[in-house]
């Protein structure tokens, strides 16, 4: 076989580097049990080019984070709006995405599951399963974008913690996987974006 140099290859700049590109003009929206991870979530999306993000974040510890994250961003020319939230209902998501479709285009929505609700082992006095927080949340964000008809929204992710034998409240975790990828598979039907990405958080 010929080398490089032979064929008259050498010194070809050719790079080829494959990456997500967000468009500066639209809205990202991130949500749900924003931790560490939900932050460094939107430095990668300000870095591939979004310029505004909403936060709605139900995680209390993390939200010191948000003023050192901020300044990073700033520095990046972006800007991100922080709206905490005791829990998400169908109402307050409805509410948070018409203030963000307001101000410009909507592009992506990201939602982080709470990983802490597999921990709590579930009782007779329990939720109903279906009425799990992280399943209604994907509903109502699922509802919106087909009732506002959102067809140029790029991506709509759903980070949910992975299911592992012998943690606490697994059969509890893993039919809210279920459902949300039966949500996800749904919107795939419709020829909507939609992905459940299960993951370690």
């Amino acid at each position: 076989m010929q080398g490089d140099e032979e064929r008259g290859l050498s010194g070809l700049d050719s790079p080829v580097v494959p990456r997500y590109y967000c468009y500066p003009r639209k809205n990202y929206i991130v949500m749900g049990n924003v931790d560490c991870m939900g932050y460094e979530l939107i430095t990668w999306l300000i870095g591939r080019g979004a310029t505004g993000v909403t936060i709605a974040s139900t995680n209390e510890s993390c939200s010191h984070l948000y003023n050192y994250y901020m300044e990073l961003w700033k520095k990046k020319g972006a800007s991100a709006s922080l709206y905490p939230q005791t829990e998400l209902t169908g109402e307050k998501i409805r509410n948070i995405f018409t203030l963000t479709c307001s101000s410009g285009q909507l592009g992506g929505i990201a939602y982080i599951a709470d990983s802490t609700q597999r921990l709590k082992v579930p009782t007779e006095a329990d939720e109903d399963l279906e009425e799990m927080v992280d399943v209604v949340a994907v509903k109502a964000i699922d509802t919106f974008t087909r009732d506002r008809q959102l067809e140029d929204l790029d991506f709509f992710l759903a980070f949910a913690a992975a299911t592992l034998a012998g943690i606490p409240g697994l059969a509890k975790q893993g039919f809210s996987n279920f459902s949300i990828q039966g949500i996800m598979e749904g919107r795939h039907d419709s020829g909507l974006p939609g992905k459940l990405q299960p993951c370690y958080i």
